[in-house]
């Protein structure tokens, strides 16, 4: 059986939508599937928010702050870049999602 390579956007989407599944009360056979599911996807996960925050590290001090220090976040909870290496840190996080 050959595996198919499943992009960390879409782990992270599967995740969302079975965990919202996985609250509901389902027949066993199914909810032991979501479970399993959720566990598979969750090993990759962790290796996909390790980099992520390796990312974030590697960024550090190439944040937009506000007016007391913090940093500023987007809406998608990731760090208001500088401009001048905006290009760089989208390119670096898109190439970590695909």
């Amino acid at each position: 059986m050959s595996k198919e390579k499943v992009k960390n956007f879409m782990i992270i989407r599967m995740l969302n939508t079975l965990n919202n599944y996985s609250e509901k009360r389902l027949p066993p056979k199914i909810s032991y599937g979501i479970i399993k599911n959720v566990r598979i996807l969750q090993d990759e996960y962790v290796i996909y928010e390790s980099q992520l925050k390796k990312l974030f590290t590697d960024y550090e001090g190439k944040y937009v702050t506000d007016e007391t220090g913090n940093v500023t976040m987007r809406k998608d909870g990731t760090p208001v870049i500088k401009d001048e290496y905006a290009k760089d840190f989208y390119a670096d996080l898109d190439s970590l999602l695909n």
